[in-house]
């Protein structure tokens, strides 16, 4: 993808761009969902690639997907498509579900599932003494993700 150039294309090449591998995913392991963040060009990739292999397909919007795009009328057209080709449309807070509910979503397929973690459980303390309550040694490689799908009511993003 070339930054604002052929915007409009990205989406589709997105879709002709993964299809191969997918296909080969595919033979290997038959997948059941497929689960794509950014309404656009993600999204709309993965609306196509759910047509094409028969799988339903949740969509997370994340803001600039919804409040930026949406005011270049082509793209604006994209996401309405993914919308509501979509089985289901995640928002990270209640501003973000409203803004997709104005584009002819219905609210009852917006779920909001916000971002973030829980600041009193998890917080930056010292790398060794972590290490040593968790029993890692000094020299092992460790990639760590935290997170967590509670569906909450949040006010704004």
């Amino acid at each position: 993808m070339t930054p604002k150039i052929g915007m409009t294309l990205y989406g589709f090449l997105m879709f002709l761009s993964v299809l191969p591998n997918m296909r080969r995913v595919r033979k290997a392991y038959d997948f059941d969902l497929i689960d794509a963040h950014y309404v656009y060009p993600d999204g709309y990739a993965g609306v196509l690639l759910g047509r094409y292999f028969g799988r339903p397909v949740v969509v997370s919007a994340r803001g600039s997907d919804i409040n930026l795009y949406a005011n270049f009328p082509v793209i604006r057209r994209f996401l309405r498509y993914t919308l509501e080709k979509a089985d289901r449309v995640i928002a990270v807070c209640t501003a973000l579900k409203e803004a997709i509910v104005k584009l002819n979503v219905p609210d009852g397929k917006v779920l909001v599932i916000p971002n973030g973690v829980d600041g009193n459980k998890f917080h930056p303390f010292p790398k060794e003494e972590a290490r040593r309550k968790l029993g890692i040694p000094r020299e092992k490689k460790v990639i760590l993700s935290v997170g967590g799908l509670i569906p909450e009511r949040v006010s704004t993003c």
